[in-house]
């Protein structure tokens, strides 16, 4: 699954941010990361539906969200979101995809 620009910052920033409270706490983010990314390419449509093509699912242990497109042709992480800050800034980079995925949706 391939990551939109930005998420492999948010990741890092986050797991640099548990590490400083403490240590061994970024690994662990990561990991459940990985886990979670590994069991939505298995089962896409298991995330909750945020709008057509746009699905979310929790970080187990952790307050963030992971925010994907379910394109067969291109899955994408487009966020990596903490529940309770910066509410939604991850838009302007759906809505850059959001006419493909429009259009793909009207051509089928």
């Amino acid at each position: 699954m391939r990551f939109d620009e930005g998420v492999e910052d948010e990741l890092l920033d986050a797991a640099s941010y548990y590490d400083t409270l403490t240590p061994g706490a970024g690994g662990r983010f990561l990991l459940e990361v990985t886990c979670l990314i590994e069991q939505i390419e298995m089962f896409p449509q298991a995330g909750r539906s945020v709008r057509p093509g746009l699905r979310q699912r929790l970080v187990p242990t952790f307050p963030y969200i992971l925010l994907y497109t379910t394109d067969a042709a291109d899955p994408a992480v487009i966020a990596v979101a903490h529940t309770s800050r910066r509410e939604q800034y991850w838009m302007g980079r759906w809505e850059i995809r959001e006419p493909c995925v429009a259009y793909l949706q009207l051509a089928a």
